[in-house]
């Protein structure tokens, strides 16, 4: 039998001490070494694992040291916060996060002061924090850091982001999304005029068939109220322009009366 090149014997090895050439084996039938951890359980390693610089450190006890000392250290690892921090860092730094694309493949980074979640912690609830909110980046092209981080609801973060389509119209620029809601029109509405080339101003001041309908309805309510009451019906647009036109509002101040209302079938 060929004598070894070298004897582990007593060796403090990272957080092992070898004991002895064991008669364990690994699948190709290279032998371990039995080592004891500091904490002192029993590993049976190979010489390799042991000697390269990324092996085996220790039994395991370390690490679940580690996770017990970060959990002691701020009592916050089962909150959403700690989970939007981690969702964070992991964006920017591990390539195998399905959004890294989006963050550290565009070299946008976690600041310096924001690397122990102390302090991430500190600014948020500092910040208007609350477990409705999401953290929003003001700069989409900025790092994550207190001068460029807001908390912010879904659906303004939504329309923050890089990949969402946005119009800008008489000087205010906001989401496809949220300038249907503005106007009234559907959103899918919306893209398809954008998409069939209309431009900005006549896609978002059109009325849809819907809304010319409901015109039709009100001017025929306030045409037929024009001639029962022998109003102008110019006179009642102008009434309306001015917000003096509404059931609701004629009932209080007696433009229509009670007869009348019933007469229109809307008393």
């Amino acid at each position: 039998m060929a004598k070894r090149k070298y004897d582990l014997t007593g060796q403090k090895i990272k957080m092992f001490t070898v004991l002895e050439l064991s008669n364990e084996k690994d699948k190709n039938g290279k032998k371990k070494w039995k080592c004891q951890c500091e904490c002192g359980n029993i590993r049976y390693i190979l010489a390799q694992d042991l000697m390269r610089e990324k092996g085996q450190k220790s039994c395991g006890c370390n690490r679940i040291q580690s996770i017990r000392e970060a959990r002691i250290t701020h009592g916050m690892s089962d909150t959403r916060l700690y989970d939007i921090w981690i969702a964070m860092k992991s964006r920017c730094e591990n390539p195998k996060n399905t959004n890294y694309h989006h963050y550290g493949g565009r070299e946008i980074k976690v600041c310096n002061e924001w690397r122990e979640f102390e302090n991430f912690m500190e600014w948020a609830l500092n910040n208007g924090y609350t477990d409705e909110l999401s953290i929003d980046r003001i700069d989409v092209n900025g790092d994550y850091e207190p001068s460029n981080c807001q908390w912010v609801t879904q659906k303004v973060q939504m329309n923050n982001t890089r990949r969402t389509k946005k119009l800008t119209y008489d000087g205010v620029t906001m989401s496809l999304t949220m300038w249907a809601e503005e106007v009234g029109i559907s959103q899918q509405t919306l893209t398809q005029r954008i998409k069939s080339g209309w431009s900005i101003d006549k896609a978002l001041t059109t009325p849809t068939r819907r809304n010319k309908e409901k015109q039709l309805k009100s001017n025929y309510l306030i045409w037929k109220s024009n001639e029962i009451l022998g109003i102008k019906f110019v006179t009642s647009r102008f009434r309306t322009k001015n917000s003096y036109y509404s059931v609701s509002d004629n009932k209080r101040k007696n433009v229509y009366s009670p007869n009348l209302l019933k007469r229109l079938g809307v008393a």
